[in-house]
């Protein structure tokens, strides 16, 4: 049974690494790694942050305005930025290295150049519900609004400093 508690949250935001002169995309998760809730993501210019498990919308916007801070001052006493996007306006996804971990590696091997297209950050916000049948009744409340939620998911009309012609891109296919 993995349900519990009525209406937890716990929100996991992946956030930029960017050169902190000229703002393109910069490798440096490695360096900043440590602190409890932050780990690498595929890319080094990445790095995702995650709340606890928090019992309201203002103790999970708390942690993550924490967690945005801390990870600023890392990323400043390291000469770098951070930045909270979708897509990077003007970083070529191939130029960004991959975090040398197993699974990154695995996956970079198995998908080839598919891989390069998930240089795209996301927030994830869970919910924990207390049963699977108020998941569902929630899921059913949910759906009507989906459209919505799509619009506002869209990333960068622009591509490796190109624009595209159309109002979200994503990543090339090589």
């Amino acid at each position: 049974d993995s349900f519990g508690r009525r209406l937890t949250i716990g929100v996991e935001e992946e956030l930029m690494l960017l050169d902190a002169d000229t703002l393109a995309l910069a490798p440096g998760v490695e360096r900043l790694l440590g602190p409890e809730g932050w780990k690498p993501e595929l890319f080094s210019c990445f790095v995702e942050t995650n709340t606890p498990v928090c019992e309201t919308v203002e103790e999970a916007h708390t942690e993550l305005v924490r967690l945005r801070r801390e990870v600023s001052g890392a990323a400043a006493r390291e000469g770098l930025a951070v930045a909270a996007a979708g897509a990077h306006p003007f970083s070529d996804p191939e130029d960004q290295p991959i975090v040398q971990e197993e699974r990154y590696l695995k996956m970079v091997a198995e998908l080839g150049p598919a891989a390069r297209r998930q240089l795209v950050c996301g927030l994830h916000v869970h919910v924990g519900m207390e049963s699977f049948d108020e998941c569902l009744r929630t899921l059913a409340a949910v759906v009507p609004w989906l459209p919505a939620v799509l619009a506002l998911s869209l990333n960068s009309p622009y591509l490796a400093g190109a624009e595209t012609g159309v109002l979200s891109s994503p990543p090339p296919r090589r």
